[in-house]
């Protein structure tokens, strides 16, 4: 795996849209009894001060995008992972969680730009993943993605709340074999565990 730091990305001009999860209404969250993991708690601690701590992951999809496919990439993989589908919040010195059901969420997308610039496109998505991955906000995740007519670049960040530097490792496989069975009409066998 080649890793780099974000401004050192090689970024293809293309068109910028912005992929984002909700929730189907009504909001179908239930109390979770489970706590938080111990990095959880102490990230959601410091969440206060500011600083973003995100993780990215950045792979190249074939080809011209096909939107319907990433979607329902995207809530196979969503599905897949309870964590994606929880929230933490502090109550006091207390911390709590809820989750939804899977096919509870659903996903938007909004196009912001045809991009050419690799500078103002490296600023504009570190804004954008800086204010979308707060681990007091759900979801704590964001996808972008830079379509072009032969290929798309498809951008993650999550919070360390979510997720960590192994389970990003896994994404660009994971979502790839899902939109390859979109596309495909495929459905695949869950075979990967939880992040």
């Amino acid at each position: 795996m080649d890793i780099k730091e974000f401004g050192d990305l090689d970024r293809q001009p293309g068109r910028l849209m912005v992929w984002r999860i909700n929730v189907t209404e009504p909001i179908s969250w239930r109390a979770d009894p489970r706590r938080p993991s111990y990095v959880q708690e102490e990230h959601l601690r410091s969440a206060d001060d500011g600083r973003p701590g995100w993780l990215g992951a950045a792979f190249e999809l074939p080809g011209e995008l096909n939107a319907a496919a990433l979607t329902k990439a995207i809530l196979g993989w969503v599905d897949r992972h309870e964590v994606l589908r929880s929230r933490l919040a502090k109550d006091g010195s207390a911390m709590r969680r809820a989750t939804i059901d899977p096919g509870a969420a659903a996903l938007e997308q909004t196009v912001v730009s045809d991009c050419a610039d690799s500078g103002e496109t490296a600023q504009l998505l570190e804004k954008l993943f800086d204010a979308e991955t707060n681990p007091l906000r759900w979801p704590a995740y964001v996808f972008v993605t830079i379509s072009r007519p032969t290929s798309t670049s498809l951008l993650l960040a999550s919070d360390h709340s979510v997720s960590d530097a192994y389970s990003m490792a896994l994404v660009p496989y994971e979502i790839h074999e899902l939109y390859t069975a979109a596309i495909r009409r495929v459905e695949r066998k869950r075979s990967f565990s939880p992040i």
